[in-house]
């Protein structure tokens, strides 16, 4: 991690990450705005680095993860737990369960195909880039090498719409599967993540590092 001089998000700024399991990591829904409310996931590890970066930062992170959701089911909570909360800086990860649950859950309706799930996250786009001074889109992702491996191939693709909308839309890219892919040829893989889903306290601090250096260094 190279952490520079961030320009943009000061102090008094509210940050908002929004997502799945991997965000939620077991935050504690009843603690309001706080440590406690942040999970022991990357959202937490983010916000001790911000912390330790600076010690009069006070840039408020804000955890609003929901474990088992899709892009239909972020779609659905937006308004209130985007909107509504007029966050300055906003992150997004969300995908895995729209690829995994075609493997588990077929049929579930919350699931998104392919074109489905580019349309959504351009609407949520579309419904937000005024209202916010930055968009951070931080892929899904695999911790899983064997690109041919069939739930890793079709996360790929999910992946790549990511990476075209960040690009087309200038908005920051935080390519977590990339980040992933090159640990993995260092590390175990189930040294960042067991179920190669949700990362091990290894994984989350890769992505906490990887927000670090973009928020600093990517402007």
């Amino acid at each position: 991690m190279n952490v520079g001089r961030c320009t943009i998000l000061v102090n008094k700024k509210t940050l908002l990450m929004v997502g799945d399991s991997v965000t939620d990591a077991d935050r504690d829904r009843s603690a309001g705005i706080g440590a406690y409310s942040l999970g022991h996931g990357y959202v937490f590890f983010l916000d001790q680095m911000l912390k330790m970066h600076d010690k009069k930062n006070e840039v408020v992170v804000i955890n609003r993860g929901v474990s088992g959701n899709t892009i239909k089911d972020l779609t659905n909570r937006w308004e209130l737990d985007v909107l509504k909360l007029k966050p300055d800086w906003l992150s997004i990860m969300i995908g895995v369960n729209d690829v995994w649950r075609q493997f588990d859950s077929p049929g579930l309706p919350s699931i998104s195909t392919l074109d489905e799930y580019e349309k959504y996250l351009n609407d949520l786009i579309d419904l937000t880039r005024d209202t916010v001074e930055k968009i951070i889109l931080m892929t899904p992702f695999l911790v899983e090498p064997n690109q041919s491996d069939p739930m890793r191939n079709m996360l790929n693709g999910y992946t790549n719409v990511v990476r075209q909308v960040a690009a087309r839309e200038k908005l920051i890219l935080i390519d977590t599967q990339e980040k992933f892919d090159f640990a993995m040829t260092k590390i175990n893989p189930k040294a960042l993540a067991e179920d190669r889903i949700h990362p091990t306290k290894a994984g989350h601090k890769l992505i906490a590092e990887a927000l670090m250096d973009s928020l600093f260094n990517n402007h």
